[in-house]
Protein backbone atom coordinates (compact mmCIF):
# COMPACT_ATOMS: atom_id res chain seq x y z
CA UNK A 1 0.00 0.00 0.00
CA UNK A 2 2.84 2.37 0.80
CA UNK A 3 4.53 1.49 -2.45
CA UNK A 4 1.33 2.16 -4.39
CA UNK A 5 0.81 5.57 -2.76
CA UNK A 6 4.41 6.60 -3.39
CA UNK A 7 4.19 5.67 -7.04
CA UNK A 8 0.93 7.55 -7.37
CA UNK A 9 2.40 10.66 -5.75
CA UNK A 10 5.42 10.58 -8.09
CA UNK A 11 3.13 10.21 -11.11
CA UNK A 12 1.12 13.23 -9.95
CA UNK A 13 4.24 15.38 -9.72
CA UNK A 14 5.33 14.44 -13.23
CA UNK A 15 1.90 15.22 -14.70
CA UNK A 16 1.83 18.59 -12.91
CA UNK A 17 5.25 19.51 -14.27
CA UNK A 18 4.27 18.58 -17.83
CA UNK A 19 1.06 20.63 -17.72
CA UNK A 20 3.03 23.85 -17.11
CA UNK A 21 4.54 23.62 -20.63
CA UNK A 22 1.73 21.90 -22.52
CA UNK A 23 -0.71 24.02 -24.70
CA UNK A 24 -3.70 22.25 -23.16
CA UNK A 25 -6.81 24.39 -22.66
CA UNK A 26 -8.25 22.19 -19.96
CA UNK A 27 -8.53 24.03 -16.68
CA UNK A 28 -9.20 21.01 -14.56
CA UNK A 29 -8.11 17.37 -14.87
CA UNK A 30 -8.87 14.68 -12.43
CA UNK A 31 -6.93 11.48 -11.99
CA UNK A 32 -8.35 8.83 -9.78
CA UNK A 33 -6.43 5.82 -8.57
CA UNK A 34 -8.00 3.12 -6.52
CA UNK A 35 -5.94 0.75 -4.38
CA UNK A 36 -6.87 -2.86 -4.84
CA UNK A 37 -6.23 -3.76 -1.18
CA UNK A 38 -7.92 -0.92 0.69
CA UNK A 39 -10.10 0.78 -2.01
CA UNK A 40 -8.70 4.19 -1.16
CA UNK A 41 -9.21 6.87 -3.75
CA UNK A 42 -6.63 9.57 -4.48
CA UNK A 43 -7.58 12.66 -6.58
CA UNK A 44 -4.96 14.85 -8.19
CA UNK A 45 -5.96 18.34 -9.44
CA UNK A 46 -4.15 19.96 -12.35
CA UNK A 47 -4.65 23.72 -12.77
CA UNK A 48 -4.20 25.66 -16.05
CA UNK A 49 -0.65 26.60 -16.85
CA UNK A 50 0.20 30.06 -15.49
CA UNK A 51 2.02 30.90 -18.72
CA UNK A 52 -1.19 30.58 -20.80
CA UNK A 53 -0.57 31.25 -24.51
CA UNK A 54 2.51 33.37 -23.86
CA UNK A 55 4.65 33.59 -26.98
CA UNK A 56 8.35 34.09 -26.82
CA UNK A 57 10.08 36.35 -29.40
CA UNK A 58 12.45 33.63 -30.51
CA UNK A 59 12.69 33.28 -34.29
CA UNK A 60 10.30 36.15 -35.27
CA UNK A 61 9.84 36.77 -39.02
CA UNK A 62 12.14 39.63 -40.02
CA UNK A 63 10.32 40.09 -43.36
CA UNK A 64 7.05 40.70 -41.51
CA UNK A 65 8.77 43.35 -39.39
CA UNK A 66 10.19 45.00 -42.49
CA UNK A 67 6.81 45.00 -44.28
CA UNK A 68 5.08 46.54 -41.26
CA UNK A 69 7.73 49.26 -41.03
CA UNK A 70 7.40 50.05 -44.76
CA UNK A 71 3.60 50.24 -44.50
CA UNK A 72 3.84 52.62 -41.54
CA UNK A 73 6.35 54.81 -43.38
CA UNK A 74 4.13 54.90 -46.49
CA UNK A 75 1.07 55.87 -44.45
CA UNK A 76 3.03 58.64 -42.74
CA UNK A 77 4.27 59.96 -46.09
CA UNK A 78 0.74 59.99 -47.53
CA UNK A 79 -0.60 61.81 -44.48
CA UNK A 80 2.17 64.40 -44.76
CA UNK A 81 1.46 64.88 -48.48
CA UNK A 82 -2.27 65.35 -47.81
CA UNK A 83 -1.54 67.95 -45.12
CA UNK A 84 0.76 69.80 -47.49
CA UNK A 85 -1.92 69.76 -50.22
CA UNK A 86 -4.58 71.11 -47.89
CA UNK A 87 -2.21 73.80 -46.65
CA UNK A 88 -1.37 74.89 -50.22
CA UNK A 89 -4.99 74.86 -51.46
CA UNK A 90 -6.65 78.28 -51.67
CA UNK A 91 -9.17 78.88 -48.94
CA UNK A 92 -12.59 80.20 -49.91
CA UNK A 93 -13.61 83.29 -48.02
CA UNK A 94 -16.45 82.96 -45.58
CA UNK A 95 -19.79 84.70 -46.01
CA UNK A 96 -18.89 87.21 -43.30
CA UNK A 97 -15.65 88.09 -45.12
CA UNK A 98 -17.51 88.63 -48.39
CA UNK A 99 -20.14 90.78 -46.73
CA UNK A 100 -17.46 92.85 -45.01
CA UNK A 101 -15.97 93.75 -48.40
CA UNK A 102 -19.24 95.09 -49.78
CA UNK A 103 -19.42 98.86 -49.91
CA UNK A 104 -21.65 100.43 -47.31
CA UNK A 105 -24.93 101.72 -48.73
CA UNK A 106 -26.63 104.54 -46.92
CA UNK A 107 -30.31 104.66 -47.89
CA UNK A 108 -32.03 107.89 -46.99
CA UNK A 109 -35.81 107.83 -47.52
CA UNK A 110 -36.48 111.11 -45.79
CA UNK A 111 -36.74 112.98 -49.13
CA UNK A 112 -38.85 110.28 -50.78
CA UNK A 113 -42.36 111.67 -51.18
CA UNK A 114 -45.06 109.13 -52.05
CA UNK A 115 -47.52 111.87 -52.97
CA UNK A 116 -45.15 113.02 -55.72
CA UNK A 117 -45.18 109.52 -57.20
CA UNK A 118 -48.99 109.56 -57.21
CA UNK A 119 -48.96 112.91 -59.00
CA UNK A 120 -46.64 111.43 -61.64
CA UNK A 121 -49.21 108.73 -62.35
CA UNK A 122 -52.03 111.19 -62.99
CA UNK A 123 -52.23 113.29 -66.16
CA UNK A 124 -51.16 116.87 -65.82
CA UNK A 125 -53.63 119.70 -66.25
CA UNK A 126 -54.75 119.86 -69.85
CA UNK A 127 -52.93 116.66 -70.79
CA UNK A 128 -54.77 113.95 -72.71
CA UNK A 129 -54.71 110.34 -71.69
CA UNK A 130 -52.29 108.40 -73.84
CA UNK A 131 -49.85 111.20 -74.62
CA UNK A 132 -47.30 109.83 -72.19
CA UNK A 133 -47.27 106.32 -73.66
CA UNK A 134 -49.77 104.73 -71.30
CA UNK A 135 -50.54 102.04 -73.89
CA UNK A 136 -46.97 100.69 -73.64
CA UNK A 137 -47.25 100.43 -69.88
CA UNK A 138 -50.63 98.71 -70.19
CA UNK A 139 -49.18 96.13 -72.56
CA UNK A 140 -46.26 95.60 -70.22
CA UNK A 141 -48.59 95.06 -67.27
CA UNK A 142 -50.80 92.61 -69.19
CA UNK A 143 -47.83 90.52 -70.31
CA UNK A 144 -46.40 90.39 -66.79
CA UNK A 145 -49.78 89.29 -65.44
CA UNK A 146 -50.09 86.53 -68.08
CA UNK A 147 -46.59 85.31 -67.30
CA UNK A 148 -47.37 85.16 -63.58
CA UNK A 149 -50.62 83.23 -64.01
CA UNK A 150 -49.03 80.98 -66.65
CA UNK A 151 -51.56 81.43 -69.46
CA UNK A 152 -53.44 83.91 -71.59
CA UNK A 153 -57.07 84.24 -70.48
CA UNK A 154 -59.74 82.97 -72.88
CA UNK A 155 -57.35 82.21 -75.77
CA UNK A 156 -54.66 80.40 -73.77
CA UNK A 157 -55.66 76.88 -74.83
CA UNK A 158 -55.94 77.92 -78.46
CA UNK A 159 -52.48 79.50 -78.40
CA UNK A 160 -50.98 76.36 -76.88
CA UNK A 161 -52.52 74.31 -79.68
CA UNK A 162 -51.39 76.66 -82.45
CA UNK A 163 -47.85 77.12 -81.19
CA UNK A 164 -47.57 73.50 -80.06
CA UNK A 165 -48.82 70.64 -82.26
CA UNK A 166 -49.68 72.87 -85.23
CA UNK A 167 -46.17 74.34 -85.27
CA UNK A 168 -44.65 70.85 -85.14
CA UNK A 169 -46.73 69.68 -88.09
CA UNK A 170 -45.97 72.84 -90.06
CA UNK A 171 -42.26 72.38 -89.40
CA UNK A 172 -42.36 68.77 -90.61
CA UNK A 173 -44.17 69.83 -93.77
CA UNK A 174 -41.61 72.57 -94.44
CA UNK A 175 -38.78 70.07 -93.88
CA UNK A 176 -40.23 67.69 -96.46
CA UNK A 177 -40.69 70.49 -98.97
CA UNK A 178 -37.12 71.69 -98.42
CA UNK A 179 -35.66 68.22 -98.98
CA UNK A 180 -37.60 67.76 -102.22
CA UNK A 181 -36.69 71.20 -103.59
CA UNK A 182 -33.02 70.86 -102.64
CA UNK A 183 -32.55 67.57 -104.45
CA UNK A 184 -30.41 64.57 -103.63
CA UNK A 185 -27.32 66.04 -105.30
CA UNK A 186 -27.09 68.88 -102.73
CA UNK A 187 -28.56 67.22 -99.62
CA UNK A 188 -25.99 66.97 -96.80
CA UNK A 189 -25.99 67.64 -93.03
CA UNK A 190 -22.61 69.40 -93.28
CA UNK A 191 -22.08 73.10 -94.05
CA UNK A 192 -19.74 72.39 -96.96
CA UNK A 193 -21.40 72.03 -100.35
CA UNK A 194 -21.34 68.57 -101.91
CA UNK A 195 -19.18 67.86 -104.94
CA UNK A 196 -22.14 67.65 -107.33
CA UNK A 197 -24.34 70.27 -105.68
CA UNK A 198 -26.15 72.96 -107.64
CA UNK A 199 -27.44 76.28 -106.41
CA UNK A 200 -31.19 76.07 -105.84
CA UNK A 201 -33.15 79.28 -106.50
CA UNK A 202 -36.67 77.98 -107.06
CA UNK A 203 -39.44 76.60 -104.87
CA UNK A 204 -39.10 77.29 -101.18
CA UNK A 205 -35.52 78.48 -101.80
CA UNK A 206 -36.91 81.47 -103.68
CA UNK A 207 -38.36 82.68 -100.36
CA UNK A 208 -35.65 81.79 -97.80
CA UNK A 209 -32.06 80.66 -98.11
CA UNK A 210 -32.09 78.06 -95.31
CA UNK A 211 -35.61 76.62 -95.02
CA UNK A 212 -34.38 73.36 -93.46
CA UNK A 213 -33.07 75.22 -90.45
CA UNK A 214 -36.38 77.07 -90.18
CA UNK A 215 -38.29 73.77 -90.21
CA UNK A 216 -36.00 72.34 -87.53
CA UNK A 217 -36.56 75.36 -85.29
CA UNK A 218 -40.34 75.14 -85.79
CA UNK A 219 -40.44 71.46 -84.79
CA UNK A 220 -38.32 72.02 -81.68
CA UNK A 221 -40.26 75.14 -80.66
CA UNK A 222 -43.62 73.41 -81.06
CA UNK A 223 -42.42 70.36 -79.15
CA UNK A 224 -41.12 72.55 -76.29
CA UNK A 225 -44.44 74.37 -76.01
CA UNK A 226 -46.48 71.16 -76.25
CA UNK A 227 -44.56 69.60 -73.37
CA UNK A 228 -44.54 72.78 -71.24
CA UNK A 229 -40.77 72.41 -70.83
CA UNK A 230 -38.77 75.52 -70.02
CA UNK A 231 -35.54 73.52 -70.40
CA UNK A 232 -36.45 72.46 -73.92
CA UNK A 233 -37.40 76.04 -74.78
CA UNK A 234 -34.05 77.36 -73.58
CA UNK A 235 -32.22 74.63 -75.50
CA UNK A 236 -34.22 75.54 -78.60
CA UNK A 237 -32.96 79.11 -78.29
CA UNK A 238 -29.40 77.78 -78.04
CA UNK A 239 -30.07 75.63 -81.12
CA UNK A 240 -31.22 78.73 -82.99
CA UNK A 241 -27.94 80.50 -82.18
CA UNK A 242 -25.96 77.47 -83.34
CA UNK A 243 -27.89 77.31 -86.62
CA UNK A 244 -27.23 81.01 -87.17
CA UNK A 245 -23.46 80.46 -86.97
CA UNK A 246 -23.69 77.25 -89.00
CA UNK A 247 -25.59 79.02 -91.77
CA UNK A 248 -22.90 81.71 -91.90
CA UNK A 249 -20.27 79.02 -92.36
CA UNK A 250 -22.39 77.30 -94.97
CA UNK A 251 -22.70 80.51 -96.98
CA UNK A 252 -18.91 80.88 -96.95
CA UNK A 253 -18.65 77.47 -98.65
CA UNK A 254 -21.42 78.40 -101.10
CA UNK A 255 -19.62 81.63 -102.03
CA UNK A 256 -16.49 79.61 -102.73
CA UNK A 257 -18.38 77.12 -104.91
CA UNK A 258 -20.66 79.66 -106.63
CA UNK A 259 -18.66 82.94 -106.58
CA UNK A 260 -20.80 84.60 -109.26
CA UNK A 261 -24.26 83.20 -108.63
CA UNK A 262 -24.52 83.26 -104.86
CA UNK A 263 -24.04 87.05 -104.29
CA UNK A 264 -26.91 87.83 -106.67
CA UNK A 265 -29.02 85.12 -105.05
CA UNK A 266 -28.45 86.76 -101.62
CA UNK A 267 -29.58 90.09 -103.03
CA UNK A 268 -32.74 88.50 -104.40
CA UNK A 269 -33.55 86.34 -101.33
CA UNK A 270 -32.65 88.64 -98.49
CA UNK A 271 -33.73 86.53 -95.51
CA UNK A 272 -32.22 83.28 -94.35
CA UNK A 273 -34.97 81.84 -92.15
CA UNK A 274 -38.19 83.76 -92.92
CA UNK A 275 -40.11 84.24 -96.19
CA UNK A 276 -38.65 87.21 -98.04
CA UNK A 277 -42.07 88.27 -99.34
CA UNK A 278 -43.42 88.69 -95.80
CA UNK A 279 -40.29 90.39 -94.41
CA UNK A 280 -40.25 92.84 -97.29
CA UNK A 281 -43.89 93.72 -96.66
CA UNK A 282 -43.11 94.28 -92.99
CA UNK A 283 -40.02 96.30 -93.84
CA UNK A 284 -37.70 93.90 -92.06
Amino acid sequence: MKTSCSSLFLLSCLVHSASAFAPSQSSLAQTTSQSSGVGATTTIMHMKSPFGNLKFPFGEDEEAKKAAAEAAAKAAAEAAAEEARLAAAPKLPSVDELLSKLPAVDVDLSDYDVSTVIENLTPSDGGALGERGEAWFAGQAVLILCILIGTVPIVGEGLNFVFGPVTVLAGLALAGLSVVDLGSDSLSPFPAATENSTLKKTGIYSEMRHPMYTSLMMVMLGFSISTDSASRLLLTIVLGLLLEFKSEKEEVFLLEKFPEEYPSYKEQVTNKFFPTTITNELGL
